[in-house]
């Protein structure tokens, strides 16, 4: 078998008929894996009473443990040659998954160079440009961080011990930049198939907690150890980019919060942690800015980024 799509899903019964519909397809050369996350709603019944005929698949189900271990799940259980991790509330164009698994040949990652952004009321194309042929190549670019965005040689992820971290939020960002580094060849999708579905109540627009911050703070961490064990000496000034955009994202949630109290924990963090230094490699030029004024002030990354953050949002 070519392909396994691996669907993790909690609560999301609103959404997750037109997603399974969006993966049907003639083909005896893919299969549908759901892994029900300890759904509290409708999601796991429509999930079961779905018009599965003609499509081969697998339905999982547990206590709720997050979407990490729901993808690591999706991925023991799946026989398919490739994975592709598509969320619950997200959806495909139809008829593309032909496209994709003929591409799905001697090549560890498949890479999406665009996708739809879906709103309430809106669809745009977001698309990156000159993608590399090889994942090393890429992990030094920018490129999209969500796990959707690509399929995975499952062998390739097992021989190498890629699986999602749990327990922890953003993940995501986690597990894309060891991946991609980590790959050999990359094959490239031009055409937009993926549609991710942006809606209320993501974690995009939660309220921080220390928790958020907190597993920030160890992704920063493990990246930098990732760095130190695993890449190159002479890829490590491009590699850091991934740890950069992690601290940025760090930085920028919490002066968006106005919680003091995190305020003054990332703080703490950004002046002791010598990951700090990877923003002057940045391919954000405010991040270079944020570093070099930095150095100016006794290297205060966060009372700089909060000014700066002041002058281009508000």
């Amino acid at each position: 078998m070519k392909l396994s799509i691996i669907v993790p899903v909690y609560n999301v019964a609103p959404y997750v008929m037109r997603c399974l519909e969006s993966l049907r397809f003639p083909s005896d050369d893919y299969e549908v894996v759901v892994v029900n996350d300890g759904s509290t709603d409708d999601t796991l019944r429509q999930v079961q009473q779905f018009d599965w005929k003609d499509v081969r698949h697998q339905i999982a189900t547990q206590e709720n443990h997050g979407a990490a271990y729901a993808r690591n799940v999706g991925l023991q259980c799946a026989a398919g040659d490739y994975v592709w991790f598509v969320d619950g509330d997200d959806w495909i164009e139809i008829q593309s998954i032909e496209s994709i698994t003929k591409q799905l040949v001697d090549i560890d990652i498949l890479a999406f160079a665009s996708y739809y952004y879906v709103s309430s009321n809106n669809r745009t194309i977001r698309s990156i440009e000159n993608i590399p042929n090889t994942g090393r190549e890429l992990s030094f670019c920018d490129y999209f961080h969500g796990p959707p965005f690509y399929v995975f040689h499952r062998k390739f992820l097992m021989q190498n011990g890629l699986i999602f971290k749990e327990g922890i939020y953003y993940e995501d960002t986690h597990f894309i930049p060891r991946a991609l580094y980590k790959a050999g060849a990359l094959g490239v999708f031009n055409q937009p198939v993926y549609c991710y579905f942006h809606r209320e109540g993501s974690l995009t627009k939660s309220i921080l907690r220390e928790k958020h911050v907190d597993d920030q703070i160890v992704i920063i961490n493990d990246l930098s150890e990732f760095m130190h064990k695993e890449v190159r000496a002479e890829d490590r000034e491009l590699w850091g980019r991934s740890i950069s955009h992690n601290i940025n994202t760090l930085a920028f949630s919490v002066c968006r919060s106005g919680d003091k109290a995190l305020q003054d924990k990332v703080r703490k963090f950004l002046r002791e942690n010598p990951a700090t230094s990877m923003l002057k490699t940045s391919s954000n030029k405010w991040n270079r800015i944020w570093f070099w004024i930095s150095k100016l002030f006794a290297n205060s990354y966060f009372t700089v980024y909060q000014l700066l953050y002041k002058i281009r949002y508000r």
